[in-house]
């Protein structure tokens, strides 16, 4: 028990050194005020530049920099699919324009049990990404057969997406040579 006390105030003692250490040289919120510095307000300019939500008008930009404006549904090349469908928001039905949408893998478990869980696997190198339109469609081109589940990408995250209006998840199974159309996909 004496030694579980030394142990949590060497802990607590490093961490007071480490938070020290941290805020050495920084001006404490109080002083600096709103809005920032013209010189602080530089340094922070390629962070809006990530989509951070702030300032509004580049935010607003960026949505639609890197989105097209009509998707064109192509012909799958051979031995190879494609996916497209709509997404929009369910609170206003209107187009939503997702960072990234992929096809991540579907995992078959070992099990056939109902209560088995859905095993997913997604990369951001190696994964179908969709082309995205403003009116929120989308489409994977060159999908190989498989089965598959509509993921939405941030770099914070990855996730299967839900049909806001059926409770489930957005799955796929591609054949060779096919076109399929998930038709509009409603995200809360």
């Amino acid at each position: 028990m004496k030694h579980r006390f030394i142990i949590l105030w060497v802990i607590l003692g490093l961490f007071a050194v480490l938070t020290a250490c941290a805020h050495q040289g920084e001006t404490p919120l109080s002083e600096v005020g709103y809005p920032l510095p013209d010189e602080a307000t530089n340094q922070q300019e390629s962070l809006y530049e990530l989509n951070s939500g702030y300032p509004p008008d580049i935010v607003e930009q960026q949505q639609t920099e890197y989105f097209v404006e009509e998707i064109i549904i192509p012909l799958p090349e051979e031995g190879q699919a494609v996916v497209h469908g709509r997404l929009l928001s369910i609170s206003d039905e209107m187009p939503y324009l997702a960072p990234s949408l992929y096809l991540g893998s579907v995992l078959k478990p070992d099990s056939d049990s109902e209560d088995a869980p859905l095993l997913t696997s997604i990369s951001i190198d190696d994964d179908p990404v969709a082309l995205q339109a403003i009116d929120g469609n989308f489409v994977f081109n060159h999908v190989s057969p498989g089965e598959y589940g509509l993921f939405l990408w941030t770099p914070m995250s990855a996730f299967i997406i839900q049909d806001a209006k059926t409770g489930n998840a957005v799955l796929i199974d591609v054949k060779p040579d096919e076109i399929y159309d998930l038709g509009t996909v409603y995200v809360p």
